[in-house]
């Protein structure tokens, strides 16, 4: 999931909002990544237009269905099938 992230803030400009429930600061590999943001998953569902699910950490499976009204969803790990 780290590597994907790289990628895609190296190929975009667009802001990314990383979210990581169980690490506490922004990964060697994203910092000074001038587009990358390490934030809380309650700020990022509040702020995102579109979400990447890489990971199927336990707290991703609480998102309630009503938190990703009117958002974008690429579920790469099916936990919202």
């Amino acid at each position: 999931a780290l590597a994907i992230t790289e990628a895609l803030a190296r190929g975009t400009a667009a802001k990314i909002l990383a979210v990581e429930p169980y690490v506490d600061e922004c990964p060697p590999k994203l910092r000074g990544l001038p587009n990358v943001e390490f934030v809380g998953l309650d700020e990022a569902l509040k702020r995102a237009d579109i979400l990447l699910l890489l990971v199927d950490h336990d707290r991703f499976k609480l998102i309630e269905r009503e938190q990703l009204a009117r958002k974008v969803l690429i579920d790469t790990r099916g936990l919202f099938r």
